[in-house]
């Protein structure tokens, strides 16, 4: 089985606003797997997973909430997904939890299988201060052929740079904001692996800052359709 890139939103962003999001450029497929990503901030939540909240789509496609990584009050990075039921072009939209005065960026892409779409896998999260924020190591993965997400906010300072680690096979950049006075600095990454093992994701920013970081796999059914010792994750 494989899985390849399909096609994504592009970046899209607010500041001091209620909800964000973004239309796909062309229909995506019965079956794509749908991965949206956002990271964001808001002084006013006294929780730092200000940002998960209703992820929705015009398609009426269902989003479950994968993975979350909080670092501190208002801040945290956290990524959906979705298994596309009709052949169309949706828009996504994430209304996040709390007030409406939030700043966050995000992004959404679709993913093809030849086989069937199964079970997120493995997840890892960080959060720290420094100049290279890392996730550190998820658990060693259950398919040879998983998609890997991973996803960085940062606070506090304007960057002049996010660079992702150089790997093989190499992350694709889905979104990027480098702005604080206006948005959030971070990034969405994707890459598709062909060998079980531990995933991670490691950046250098221009500036040290507070920083919240995640990574999670996404992986296809065994053949026949049955899946192969995993499960569906929610995450509160």
């Amino acid at each position: 089985m494989a899985i390849t890139r399909s096609q994504t939103t592009g970046k899209f962003r607010v500041s001091n606003g209620s909800s964000l999001g973004a239309a796909f450029g062309g229909a995506v497929s019965v079956g794509d797997l749908l991965i949206v990503g956002a990271w964001g901030y808001i002084t006013s939540i006294d929780t730092p997973d200000w940002l998960p909240g209703d992820c929705t789509d015009t398609e009426n496609n269902v989003y479950v909430l994968a993975s979350v990584s909080p670092f501190s009050v208002g801040l945290s990075c956290a990524v959906w997904f979705a298994i596309a039921k009709t052949a169309a072009t949706p828009t996504v939209t994430i209304n996040p939890t709390g007030a409406a005065n939030f700043w966050g960026v995000g992004c959404a892409t679709s993913f093809v299988s030849d086989g069937a779409w199964g079970v997120t896998d493995q997840r890892v999260r960080a959060s720290g201060n420094s100049s290279t924020p890392a996730t550190g190591n998820t658990g060693t993965t259950e398919a040879a052929d998983e998609l890997i997400i991973a996803m960085l906010a940062t606070e506090g300072v304007n960057q002049a740079s996010i660079t992702v680690e150089s790997v093989s096979p190499a992350w694709t950049e889905e979104a990027e904001e480098l702005s604080w006075t206006n948005y959030i600095p971070g990034e969405m990454d994707s890459r598709i692996v062909s060998a079980a093992g531990a995933q991670s994701c490691s950046w250098t920013i221009a500036s040290a800052a507070d920083w919240s970081a995640s990574v999670t796999t996404f992986r296809e059914c065994v053949a026949g359709g049955s899946g192969g010792g995993g499960a569906f994750t929610f995450v509160g």
